[in-house]
C-alpha cells in the first residue's frame, strides 16, 4: 500500500446516514450513476425498517456511499458509489466493510449484492472481499450499451451461516 493510498484512509471518515444525509446521498448517486435516485428515494429508504447507510468524508468532503438493508439475518447492499476522481484508494472497500460490520452487529449472517457483469472494477473489488456468485439475472440492468446481466454475489460475514 503506498503511503499516498495509506495517508487517503487516515483521513477518510465513514458517517453513518439518516434521512437527512439524503440530499448528500442524491448529489453522490447523481455523481456516480447513469439513472440516479432523487432526495426523497433516499429518505423513504433510509426510514424503512432494515435500511441503513453510510458515508465516506475525506476532509469533511462526501466522496463516496453505501446503501444496505437488513431481513432476517441477511444484509443486502443496495447501491454503493465512489466520486470518480476518488477511486481505487480503498474508500469502496472501508464502505463495504462498514455495512458488514453493522450487519453482523445485527445478528446478520450473510451480505449479497448485485452487480452488473460488465462492472469488472466492481466484480474485482467483491472478490477481493471474499463475495462469491451465488446467481444470475439475466437483463438486469437496462445501461446506455443495453441490457447486461447482475451476477448475485454472497459472503458469509458470521461464523454458523449455512
Amino acid at each position: 500500500m503506498s503511503s499516498a493510498h495509506h495517508q487517503n484512509l487516515t483521513d477518510l471518515e465513514i458517517v453513518s446516514c439518516t434521512p437527512v444525509h439524503a440530499d448528500v446521498l442524491a448529489g453522490l448517486h447523481g455523481a456516480c450513476f447513469e439513472k440516479p435516485w432523487d432526495t426523497p428515494s433516499f429518505k423513504t429508504f433510509l426510514e424503512m425498517p432494515g435500511g441503513f447507510g453510510f458515508v465516506a468524508r475525506l476532509h469533511e468532503q462526501p466522496v463516496g456511499f453505501i446503501l444496505a438493508q437488513i431481513a432476517q439475518d441477511e444484509g443486502e447492499i443496495i447501491s454503493l458509489g465512489v466520486l470518480s476522481n476518488h477511486r481505487r484508494r480503498g474508500f469502496a472497500e472501508a464502505l463495504v466493510k462498514a455495512a458488514e460490520s453493522h450487519l453482523v452487529k445485527c445478528e446478520g449472517q450473510a451480505m449479497f449484492l448485485e452487480v452488473a457483469e460488465s462492472n469488472l472494477a466492481a466484480k474485482s473489488l467483491y472478490e477481493a472481499l471474499g463475495y462469491r456468485t451465488v446467481g444470475r439475472r439475466e437483463g438486469y440492468y437496462k445501461l446506455q450499451e443495453g441490457p447486461v446481466d447482475a451476477l448475485v454475489l454472497k459472503r458469509v460475514v458470521a461464523a454458523g451461516s449455512f
